[in-house]
């Protein structure tokens, strides 16, 4: 191992379009030579963006007995924010709570969520003459390795700013992940 020369930025923001049979919760595993970090188990994404008025509405449709899938498609939301709102007026609707809970479940095994940032501290990238890879291999609750990208570290050196970022493809499971990778060198 050499002294600290850099240190590499990664932001896992989500993963999307696992297969339901996918096992929750996730980590992402970042590997740099010999150095690695890895994230916080994933979590489902929040649905946090609905209008008061369409808040009202939602909550009216429900309150009239229009199944919730009816209601999600009518007002254009998913059918998460649905049961979601509808547990909320009715926490005694065991039908609702299972209906959330499943959706919970699904959404958790096929779109996971971490918007987690991690720091490596890596020996100089510029002296290994552009062989040095970044990874992100996605695992499963039991450790499995499910998918993994690579970056090249000579791509990220020649990027405006020492900065990649966007959706990737992880191979072979063909799920999408979003990140951003940002390196900065250490003052001598």
């Amino acid at each position: 191992r050499g002294l600290a020369a850099a240190y590499l930025w990664v932001k896992v923001a989500e993963v999307r379009g696992l297969p339901p049979s996918s096992r929750p919760p996730f980590k992402v595993c970042v590997k740099v030579g010999e150095q690695s970090a890895s994230t916080g188990p994933s979590h489902p994404k929040a649905d946090n963006g609905m209008s008061a008025a369409l808040h009202k509405v939602c909550l009216e449709q429900l309150e009239q007995g229009r199944p919730p899938q009816d209601v999600a498609e009518g007002l254009g939301l998913q059918l998460l924010q649905v049961l979601a709102k509808g547990q909320a007026t009715t926490p005694s609707s065991a039908d609702v709570r299972v209906a959330v809970q499943r959706a919970c479940e699904d959404r958790a095994a096929t779109d996971p969520f971490f918007e987690e940032a991690l720091t490596l501290l890596i020996p100089d990238p510029a002296s290994a003459g552009g062989s040095v890879k970044v990874s992100l291999v996605l695992l499963d609750k039991r450790g499995a390795d499910l998918g993994m990208v690579s970056f090249a570290m000579s791509d990220l050196l020649n990027a405006p700013g020492l900065a990649l970022g966007g959706t990737v493809r992880l191979r072979p499971i063909d799920a999408d992940i979003r990140v951003s990778l940002r390196l900065r060198f250490l003052e001598p």
